[in-house]
């Protein structure tokens, strides 16, 4: 599966907008969000782990989890876990710590959301992941606009 650029972009803020609104995300959420079938969810989210890990960074996809399972992680997330020596609540906990801090100056705001488009586009190209995402001008429309 070819993993967009630009919905990988959106995909990194959406996660630190819930880390920074201190809830969690569900996968349908993510799949109704982003257009994305679960297994897509799940790529997206791998690409992210490894992004948190080459970059030292509290591990985001411990905030996505399964509803109906009693609201889990997936059945994968035991990597994350062994990667990083800790257990999912011990990983939670460093994610919110990281990124819900009300008292974060609008500098440090800027680089968790628009400062990091270029570190991400850095991680997919050395992934070789093409930039799928492309800019589409909406169809003239005869109705009026609201």
């Amino acid at each position: 599966m070819a993993i967009d650029q630009g919905k990988f972009k959106v995909f990194c803020r959406y996660l630190i907008q819930v880390a920074i609104d201190k809830r969690f995300a569900v996968y349908l959420e993510l799949e109704n969000l982003f257009g994305l079938s679960r297994s897509q969810v799940g790529e997206y989210l791998g690409a992210l782990g490894d992004y948190c890990i080459e970059h030292s960074l509290p591990l985001l996809p411990a905030l996505v989890i399964n509803s109906g399972q009693g609201s889990l992680p997936s059945y994968g997330f035991p990597y994350y876990q062994e990667i990083y020596g800790k257990s999912w609540g011990d990983l939670v906990c460093d994610v919110l710590d990281y990124y819900h801090q009300p008292h974060v100056l609008r500098n440090q705001q800027k680089e968790y959301f628009a400062g990091m488009d270029a570190v991400v586009s850095e991680f997919l190209s050395d992934r070789q992941v093409e930039d799928t995402s492309e800019v589409v001008e909406p169809e003239p429309s005869d109705r009026p606009l609201v």
